[in-house]
């Protein structure tokens, strides 16, 4: 009997060793649940904010890939459908927790591509089309322009000025610059045509604005553009060495700290400037916006370009004749500034295209 109980415990340590030392067991194998669904509402706003109503897109195309470079080079599509009249579309029956990317062709305001998991059993995603704003696959809401446009004027946008002068009256500003330059950056929106644009002035060398001595190596101010059919109105309440706009040569010889100085946005086409030809002051003179020839700069050709005068030659000791030039798309182009009191002077600020 002893011996059988102790048969009976080597049997039972070596059946237990055994087990020990076997091949472990295989995990269970993950169920994957099929019936993840998602929705992408297609809608425009006129801000970042939507505060004003949006408006749903509807039959807008809307695509599923299953990376993010299959949706940018529109390769291996796994489905595709239309927004309806409220602007979405749904996808139903997708593999739960797998990544998957849409794509949307939102025309004017680019491509738009982001990623959709599939995660929750009824996941939302919103595709929003800003005005103003353009997407570029990962840069998510360009302004449309870079440089400050009238044309698409946003925040964001950012336009740079190289400063020159030069002896003699001259259309041509190549060749004389001085080292300062003027960045002006679309800073705040206070109302649907309402911004604040900071202006700041890198003043490395003396720059020539009368009536408003800047010594300081940097100057700032901020103006209001506010645009309404077609004029854009420029005002400061806090000028700052009666300065009111820098980017458009405003000062309070011209306007009053209180008072929207109005820039026509539209030309009257009897009047004409050729910047390719040697100076001439036009006679008679304006009274309106003019025409105003393409020109290159930078290898970069502005066209549809308006120039307005405004000539101060008649005061007293005579004053200087402003020329302002620019376009919807650009915006401020060139602000030139002639002067023959006692030497024939030519300064301002030139566009840097980047």
């Amino acid at each position: 009997m002893k011996k059988f109980f102790i048969y009976i415990l080597l049997c039972t340590i070596l059946n237990s060793c055994l087990d020990f030392g076997g091949e472990p067991e295989e995990p269970p194998i993950p169920v994957i649940e099929h019936n993840c669904s998602i929705e992408v509402d297609v809608r425009f706003c006129e801000n970042f904010s939507c505060d004003i109503s949006p408006i749903n897109l509807v039959n807008k195309r809307v695509e599923i890939y299953r990376s993010r470079n299959d949706a940018v080079d529109k390769i291996n599509l796994v489905a595709a459908d239309s927004t309806n009249q409220n602007g979405w579309v749904k996808f139903y029956d997708y593999n739960c927790g797998i990544d998957y990317f849409v794509r949307v062709d939102l025309e004017e305001h680019g491509v738009y591509i982001s990623d959709a998991r599939f995660f929750n059993k009824n996941s939302l995603l919103e595709v929003t089309a800003i005005k103003n704003y353009s997407y570029n696959f990962d840069n998510w809401a360009q302004p449309l322009v870079r440089h400050i446009s009238l044309d698409f004027m946003t925040v964001g946008q950012y336009s740079r000025y190289n400063y020159f002068e030069t002896s003699g009256l001259t259309f041509d500003a190549a060749g004389h610059y001085v080292g300062s330059s003027l960045s002006a950056s679309v800073s705040d929106q206070l109302a649907p045509n309402t911004y604040v644009v900071s202006e700041q002035l890198f003043n490395n060398n003396s720059i020539f604005i009368p009536s408003s001595p800047i010594t300081d190596n940097q100057f700032y101010t901020e103006s209001v553009w506010r645009i309404e059919e077609d004029t854009l109105f420029v005002s400061n309440l806090f000028p700052v060495n009666n300065i009111i706009s820098i980017i458009w040569g405003i000062t309070e010889e011209e306007g009053t700290t209180y008072t929207e100085y109005p820039i026509p946005l539209n030309s009257d086409f009897s009047n004409f400037l050729d910047m390719n030809e040697e100076f001439t002051i036009p006679e008679p003179a304006w009274e309106t916006a003019g025409e105003c020839s393409e020109f290159s700069y930078q290898d970069y050709l502005f066209e549809n370009l308006i120039v307005e005068l405004r000539d101060y030659t008649d005061q007293a000791g005579g004053g200087p004749l402003k020329c302002l030039i620019y376009n919807a798309k650009d915006g401020l182009v060139r602000n030139i500034r002639f002067s023959n009191d006692g030497e024939p002077f030519t300064s301002g600020f030139d566009l840097i295209i980047e």
